[in-house]
C-alpha cells in the first residue's frame, strides 16, 4: 500500500510549472529574515535541465527579494539512491556493469550464447568482441529498467507471463548469467546499484534521509515508490508538486503521478488555430519558419522548438540559422559524436578490420592528416594521393606495402602504419594496453594541441577520466585488444554530451520530455505524430509491451497517460503554442497525427482527419532580395578562360552533350574524384581491358603473323591479364573488383575465339595504340597532333586502339568497346540525323596524316560485351556523304569553342554525371537525399 505521508501539492495553471513551484518553495519555506535557507530540501525532477533552470529561476528570486539564498539540493529521480545511501561496496559504473556481462557471456556455455547472440558467429570461432560487448550494453539497459519494476531476471523468468512463452529458455539463461554477473562483481568489490537499493528497501543498508523531499514527476517506477515510501517511513517530509489545479486531485495517485485510466481517455482541448500540418519533415520546420515570422520581432530566448521526432533536429539545425533564427541545444552534442569521439571510433575499426575505406575516413580527419605528415615530416597532398591511390588500386586491406608506383605514398604512410599494426598485435595486460593507448593518442593529438577547440578539450578530459577508469578496473580486462579498449570508451563517451552553450540568445531545441519544464514564453513543437507524440515501443527484443505491463513497467498506456498530461498541462500554462504534424516521414512513409490530437467529439475529430489528409500545403518562407530568379542557381560563370588550340577526338562528343560541361573539363580541367571507391568504374574497367589488348595486339605484331588457335589467344590473354592485376592492384583487392575482373575474363575468353575467326579470315594487327598528340599518360607519343583540314588553328589529338590489314590490302580502323552490350556505330555517333559523336569520323584524319591510305577503308568497334549473342567485330556504313556532314559539324563545334561559346545545354544530361552539382541540375535531389 502507498504511505499516506506524501503530501500533494497542486500548482495550479496558468504559468510556467517552475516558476509555479518557486513561488511554492517561498511559501512552504519562508525565509528568515534577508536569509532563504533551502539546504534541507532535495528536489527531484526529471531532467537535469529543468533542475539548472531552477537554480536559476530560485537564484534570480532571492535577487529581487534582497534574499541570500541557500540553495537546495537538485538532481534527478533516477539519481535518488545516490544522495540517500550509503554504500557498503564501490558502485559499480555503468563501464564496470558492462565489463561484468561481457565475462558474464563469455563463460556461459555455447548453447547460452546461441540463444542471446542469435546464432551469428562462424561455425569454426567463438563469437566476434563486437557482437558480446554490443549485447553486454543491451544488458546492462534492460537490468536497469527491469530494476525500475523491484524484480530481477529470475523474477521474470518466473513470472506466470513466461508460462508457454518462447522466450522462457533464454530468460532462464539471462538469470543464471545475472547470478554470475553479481557474483563477479562482488569478487572484484563492486555492487549494482539497484542491488544497493534493494538492500536498503530490505532494510540491510544505512540511509541518510533529507528533512524535506519535493518530486516533480509524471510517473515513477515501482522501485522509485518503494524507496520514497520508506523515506517517509524514516522521517522525511515528502510532498508532491503537480502542475494541475486542486479540482483534478482524482486524475493523480498519492506519489502525484497520472493515472493511466484517465488520461489514456482524457479529452485535450486544443485550439484548431494552434494545429497546423506540413507535408514532409522540410515542410514541418518550413511551418516552423513561418511561424516565428508571425511572431514579429522577438527575443530567440524567448522561444523554444519542442522535438519529439528526433529526425528534425538536423533539419532545424540547418534550417533555423539559414533564415537569421541562432538555434542552441541545451543538452549538447554527444561526445561519441564529436570530432575526438569519431577518431576514436574510425581507430578501432580500423584496429578491428584494417580496411582500407576505414583508413581512408581517418584520414579525412584533419587531426589524423597532421599525425601523418608530422612522422614523415611531408608536406604533400596526402589526402589526394590517398585517393588516387584508392581509385587506382582498389584495396580491400591496407599494410605498409603498395604498389610501385605509389611507392611514394607508402613511405608517407609507413611509421602510421607500423604503429597502429603495433597496437593492433600487442598482447600487453590491461594496464599496459590502457598505456599503450594513451600514449598513442597524445602521440596523434600532438601536432593540433594549438588548433584545438573548447568542445575537444572537454571530450580530450572526458577521455582522460575514462582512461583513468580503466586502470581503476584493470582487474575486470583481461583479454581486452585495443579495439575492444577503444568500443568501450567510445561506449562511455556516447553517455556524455558537451555543451553547446552560447552568450548570445537563441533558441533553444528540445526534446518532448523537456518542452513542459521549459519556461520559454513560446512553444512550437514539431513531429506531433503517432508513435513520436505519444512513443510506442512494440517491438523490444527483450521487453515487448505485454512483457512491459505484466511486470510493472512503463509501458504504452502509461506513456500515453504521461503524454497527455504533459501536453495538457504545457497548453495550459500560460504561454503560446503551437503543435505541427506531418504527412510523411522522412524516408517519404505515410505518417498519422498523435491520437492526442484527436480528442473530443466525433465531428470534431473527424474534421481534424480531414484537414490532415486534405490538400498539402507547402510551406515555403520568402527567398531573400538577392536570390536569382525562381530560385534556381544559374551556372557560375568562370572569368576570362584560355583559348583552346587542341582538341582530342573524343572531345567533340562532351561539347555536343552540353558546351559548359565541355568548357568545365576540358578548358578548366577540372577533374572529379571519387573519395569512396567501391567497384572498378566503367573507365577504369575499360581501360584494363585496353591495356591487356594492348599488350596482345603488340605480342601479335611481334610475331609477325595472326595467331589462328582460339585456345592459344585464351591462354595468353589470362596470363596477360593475371600480370596486369599484379601490376595495378597488389594482393588484396575488393569483393566487388574480383568479380568484375572474372567477368573480365570471361568476356576476353569470348573475345578470344572471335580473334581467332578474324585471324583465319585473313586479318592481322598491324599496329595499337597509335597516338597523336600528348594525352593524359606520359607516354611519348608516335605523331604529333594533326590540324583540322580548313581550320588549322585547331589541332586534333587522339589515340587509336587497334589497326587491321587483310591480305587483300584492305584497312580497318578498330576502337575497343567494353559496355554491357556491343552497339552499333550508328547507335553511338547519330540520332535522329544528327551527329551527337564525332570520334570514329575523326579518325579519318588521323590515319591519313600517320600514311595510311584510305580508299579502301573502313571504321568500326571491336566489342567485349556481357552478353555473347552478339557479333564483336562491328563496322560503321557511312559513305563520304556522312563523312561531309561529320567534318562540318566538326567545324561548327571549332569555330564556337574558339569564340568561347560554352552555354549550358537546354536539357542536362539524363544521368548524373560529375558536373550536376556544378550545373544545378541535380544539385536539390542529392542534397535531400543526403
Amino acid at each position: 500500500m502507498p504511505s499516506m505521508g506524501i503530501e500533494r501539492v497542486f500548482l495550479g495553471s496558468g504559468q510556467h510549472c517552475l516558476h509555479a513551484v518557486v513561488d511554492h518553495l517561498l511559501d512552504r519555506f519562508p525565509p528568515d529574515g534577508r536569509r532563504w535557507n533551502l539546504a534541507e530540501l532535495l528536489l527531484l525532477l526529471p531532467g537535469s535541465r529543468a533542475g539548472r533552470r531552477l537554480r536559476t529561476l530560485l537564484r534570480e528570486r532571492a535577487t529581487v527579494l534582497h534574499l541570500q539564498l541557500v540553495p537546495p539540493d537538485i538532481t534527478t529521480i533516477g539519481r535518488l539512491a545516490d544522495r540517500v545511501l550509503v554504500p557498503e561496496y564501490e558502485t559499480a559504473s555503468a563501464l564496470a556493469e558492462r565489463l561484468a556481462w561481457i565475462a558474464a557471456i563469455r563463460s556461459s556455455d555455447q548453447p547460452v550464447q546461441d540463444r542471446l547472440l542469435g546464432r551469428n558467429r562462424s561455425e569454426d570461432g567463438p563469437y566476434p568482441d563486437e557482437a558480446v560487448e554490443a549485447m553486454a550494453a543491451t544488458l546492462v539497459s534492460v537490468e536497469a529498467e527491469v530494476a525500475g519494476a523491484g524484480m530481477d531476471f529470475q523474477g521474470i523468468s518466473d513470472h506466470a507471463f513466461m508460462e508457454g512463452n518462447p522466450d522462457a529458455l533464454r530468460w532462464r539463461d539471462l538469470s543464471s548469467l545475472q547470478i554470475w554477473h553479481d557474483q563477479w562483481l562482488r569478487e572484484h568489490g563492486f555492487e549494482r546499484r539497484d542491488a544497493r537499493t534493494s538492500a536498503f528497501l530490505d532494510g540491510h543498508r544505512k540511509v541518510l534521509a533529507p528533512r524535506h523531499i519535493g518530486i516533480i514527476s509524471a510517473d515513477l517506477n515501482t522501485m522509485q515508490r518503494r524507496m520514497i515510501d520508506s523515506l517517509v517511513e524514516t522521517g522525511s517530509s515528502v510532498f508532491g508538486m503537480i502542475h494541475a489545479p486542486q479540482e483534478n486531485e482524482s486524475c493523480f495517485d498519492d506519489y502525484g503521478c497520472v493515472v493511466p485510466a484517465v488520461w489514456s481517455n482524457r479529452i485535450i482541448d486544443i485550439d484548431d488555430r494552434i494545429r497546423h500540418v506540413g507535408d514532409g519533415p522540410e515542410d514541418q520546420i518550413g511551418c516552423i519558419v513561418d511561424l516565428l515570422g508571425s511572431l514579429g520581432p522577438f527575443d530567440p530566448d524567448d522561444v523554444s522548438v519542442g522535438l519529439p521526432d528526433e529526425s528534425l533536429l538536423p533539419i532545424c539545425r540547418r534550417v533555423l540559422p539559414e533564415w537569421g533564427v541562432p538555434v542552441h541545444e541545451p543538452l549538447g552534442v554527444r561526445m561519441d559524436q564529436s570530432r575526438i569521439g569519431r577518431i576514436l571510433g574510425l581507430l578501432e575499426r580500423f584496429l578491428e578490420q584494417k580496411e582500407a575505406s576505414d583508413f581512408a575516413a581517418l584520414v579525412r580527419e584533419p587531426i589524423v592528416e597532421r599525425w601523418i605528415r608530422a612522422a614523415d615530416d611531408s608536406d604533400t597532398e596526402l589526402l589526394e594521393r590517398f585517393d588516387r591511390y584508392r581509385e587506382d588500386c582498389l584495396p580491400m586491406h591496407i599494410g605498409t606495402g603498395l604498389p610501385d608506383r605509389h611507392a611514394s605514398l607508402a613511405r608517407m604512410l609507413r611509421p602510421t602504419i607500423v604503429r597502429l599494426d603495433e597496437l593492433r598485435a600487442s598482447t600487453a595486460g590491461p594496464e599496459s594496453m590502457v598505456d599503450q593507448i594513451e600514449a598513442m593518442l597524445l602521440e596523434l593529438l600532438n601536432p593540433s594541441m594549438d588548433l584545438l577547440q573548447s568542445d575537444d578539450r572537454a571530450v580530450l578530459e572526458a577521455v582522460g577520466s575514462i582512461l583513468d577508469e580503466l586502470l581503476h578496473l584493470r582487474p575486470l580486462l583481461d583479454g581486452c585488444s585495443a579495439a575492444s579498449l577503444l568500443r568501450l570508451m567510445r561506449g562511455e563517451l556516447a553517455a556524455q554530451s558537451v555543451g553547446t552553450s552560447t552568450t548570445e540568445a537563441a533558441v533553444d531545441l528540445l526534446g518532448w520530455l523537456d518542452c513542459h519544464l521549459d519556461d520559454a514564453d513560446t512553444l512550437l513543437i514539431a513531429g506531433c505524430n503517432e508513435s513520436m507524440l505519444p512513443m510506442s515501443v512494440n517491438a523490444d527484443p527483450f521487453l515487448p509491451n505485454e512483457l512491459r505491463s505484466a511486470i510493472g513497467l512503463v509501458d504504452n498506456e502509461r506513456r500515453l497517460a504521461r503524454d497527455a498530461y504533459l501536453l495538457d498541462a504545457t497548453l495550459r500554462s500560460g504561454r503560446v503554442v503551437h503543435l505541427v504534424s506531418g504527412r510523411r516521414g522522412p524516408d517519404g512513409e505515410n505518417q498519422v497525427p498523435s491520437r492526442l490530437l484527436l480528442t473530443g467529439a466525433t465531428e470534431r475529430i473527424a474534421s481534424n482527419i480531414l484537414e490532415f489528409t486534405g490538400a498539402s500545403r507547402r510551406f515555403r518562407v520568402e527567398p531573400p532580395a538577392d536570390a536569382v530568379e525562381s530560385g534556381v542557381v544559374r551556372c557560375p560563370r568562370p572569368g576570362a578562360l584560355p583559348v583552346l588550340d587542341s582538341m582530342s577526338v573524343t572531345a567533340f562528343r562532351d561539347y555536343l552533350t552540353c558546351p559548359y560541361r565541355f568548357m568545365l573539363k576540358h578548358v578548366l580541367r577540372l577533374d572529379c574524384r571519387d573519395d569512396e571507391p567501391d567497384e572498378l568504374t566503367a573507365l577504369s574497367f575499360g581501360s584494363l581491358a585496353h591495356d591487356v589488348l594492348e599488350a596482345f595486339g603488340r605480342s601479335e605484331i611481334d610475331a609477325g603473323e595472326a595467331t589462328c588457335d582460339a585456345e592459344r589467344i585464351r591462354e595468353r590473354l589470362d596470363d596477360l591479364l593475371d600480370g596486369e592485376i599484379r601490376r595495378r592492384f597488389g594482393p588484396s583487392l575488393l569483393p566487388a573488383v574480383r568479380l568484375q575482373l572474372d567477368q573480365l575474363r570471361w568476356r576476353l575468353r569470348h573475345f578470344a575465339a572471335q580473334q581467332a575467326a578474324e585471324a583465319r579470315g585473313g586479318w592481322r594487327i598491324v599496329e595499337v595504340e597509335l597516338s597523336f598528340g600528348p594525352g593524359s599518360s606520359r607516354i611519348p607519343c608516335d605523331h604529333p597532333p594533326v590540324p583540322f583540314p580548313t581550320r588549322e588553328s585547331m589541332l586534333l589529338r587522339g589515340r587509336i586502339d587497334r589497326i587491321d590489314q587483310h591480305e587483300d590490302g584492305r584497312i580497318r580502323i578498330l576502337d575497343y568497346k567494353t559496355g554491357n552490350k556491343t552497339k552499333k556505330p550508328t547507335e553511338l555517333h547519330r540520332r535522329h540525323g544528327d551527329w551527337i559523336d564525332l570520334q570514329l569520323p575523326l579518325y579519318r584524319h588521323l590515319i591519313r596524316a600517320a600514311g595510311f591510305d584510305l580508299t579502301d577503308a573502313s571504321l568500326g568497334y571491336v566489342g567485349l560485351p556481357a552478353r555473347t549473342d552478339g557479333g564483336v567485330f562491328v563496322l560503321a556504313p557511312w559513305g563520304d556523304d556522312e563523312y561531309v556532314t561529320a567534318d562540318a559539324r566538326a567545324v561548327e563545334i571549332i569555330v564556337a569553342v574558339r569564340a568561347g561559346e560554352f552555354e549550358p545545354a537546354q536539357d542536362p544530361p539524363l544521368f548524373h554525371d560529375d558536373w550536376s552539382r556544378i550545373c544545378g541540375s541535380t544539385a536539390v535531389e542529392l542534397e535531400d537525399s543526403e
